[in-house]
């Protein structure tokens, strides 16, 4: 139902009363999909990007806290089939909403050990999907306010049961060197024994779409050749394009999809301004 009410969402918005699904098998949908000699046709390619040594650790220790919150969930008697409460379907969304109405009918009788690990089930969720999405200084404050509201939380009952465990300090410790290290220099009587030299760990997406954007370019200047005696207009071009890293060389737009409206302002300053300066920007 949930699938059929953004299609209705989608017609409404674009003011049509029908749609229509057909397979890929069907005539005229092959025949759209078929590519021609004149490189016609849809030509879908699926990049795989790989986490960095430092994002894969973090995300292994964010998978073996989930765990553990998990363990500690089955044993309690009021969650409904807590037996299949693993790690798969703690990556798939709407868990947290399941677990709720599993015992919002006892919530009353559910102890504060239980409730402090659906809390910290939600937020070790929560930091496994801002991993993929944040740069490497962004996780790194959102680190630091969990930490900062768990110190001040109200009621007594101390900071979330997994920022105490180890796997939480290693966490913090690995994101922290992906922003900036701690190198030692001469001692002075003024200065630190340590200063902090930045490291601002690029993520592979931005990386991979600029790759894309390189490799479309060269293809439009060989499809859409530019008369040689308009040559003002093609060092037009190739000024626009430098503005508009979405325009290349040729006028063609590129459209770039994203998920949401805060993905495409990163993406957009990333190729404008370029990784780097959108990592010090983010750090200062």
């Amino acid at each position: 139902m949930r699938g059929l009410g953004k299609l209705e969402s989608c017609l409404r918005s674009l003011g049509l009363r029908k749609a229509y699904l057909w397979p890929r098998f069907r005539i005229e949908v092959s025949e759209a999909l078929k590519p021609s000699e004149i490189g016609g046709g849809v030509n879908v390619q699926e990049i795989g990007i790989d986490l960095t040594p430092k994002m894969k650790t973090i995300q292994r220790l964010l998978v073996a806290l989930v765990e553990s919150c998990l363990s500690e969930l089955r044993k309690c008697p009021h969650l409904l089939d807590s037996a299949d409460l693993t790690v798969a379907q703690a990556t798939l969304p709407g868990l947290d909403q399941k677990l709720q109405r599993s015992i919002e009918h006892e919530w009353h009788k559910v102890s504060h050990h239980t409730r402090a690990m659906l809390s910290d089930l939600k937020t070790l969720r929560d930091l496994l999907d801002q991993l993929l999405r944040l740069d490497a200084p962004s996780f790194h404050l959102l680190l630091l306010q969990l930490r900062q509201q768990g110190s001040s939380a109200p009621g007594g009952f101390g900071p979330p049961p997994w920022l105490m465990t180890s796997p939480a300090a290693a966490i913090f410790q690995t994101a922290r060197d992906r922003v900036y290290r701690l190198a030692p220099q001469a001692p002075s009587i003024q200065a630190s024994p340590c200063k902090a030299e930045l490291v601002l760990e690029a993520g592979g997406k931005w990386a991979a779409v600029s790759q894309v954007l390189d490799a479309i370019r060269p293809v439009e200047e060989a499809t859409r050749p530019i008369d040689p005696s308009m040559e003002s207009s093609a060092t037009a071009l190739v000024a626009a394009s430098a503005a508009d890293p979405l325009l290349v060389y040729g006028g063609t737009r590129v459209l770039l999809l994203c998920g949401d409206e805060r993905a495409a302002l990163e993406l957009r300053a990333h190729l404008s301004l370029g990784p780097q300066v959108c990592l010090k920007k983010s750090f200062l």
